[in-house]
């Protein structure tokens, strides 16, 4: 519980840090796919883990997926949504 749900959090957190930099620099199709794909992969391999310390690593993969999954995503939505529409794509997405 606890544990698992610390160790996305704190991974989330300073991968973030880093995470809205790639996103500006580098290809955000490929940054969102590659993390989407980590993501699922932690997540499928959660529900065969044998451990709970296995549970906390792959709570710890995910959050640094989902850390480079959100400003990708955001900044995708902003440069193919039309501008008026942004807002919308944003709140709805989010």
């Amino acid at each position: 519980g606890f544990l698992a749900s610390a160790a996305f959090t704190s991974l989330f957190a300073l991968a973030s840090l880093y995470a809205g930099k790639m996103a500006d620099t580098h290809d955000r199709r490929i940054l969102l796919v590659s993390s989407s794909l980590a993501w699922s992969i932690a997540a499928l391999s959660m529900s065969i883990s044998h451990s709970y310390n296995d549970v906390i690593f792959l709570r710890s993969i995910s959050g640094l997926a989902c850390a480079f999954a959100a400003p990708a995503s955001y900044t995708l939505l902003r440069d193919l949504v039309p501008r008026k529409h942004v807002g919308t794509a944003s709140a709805t997405y989010g």
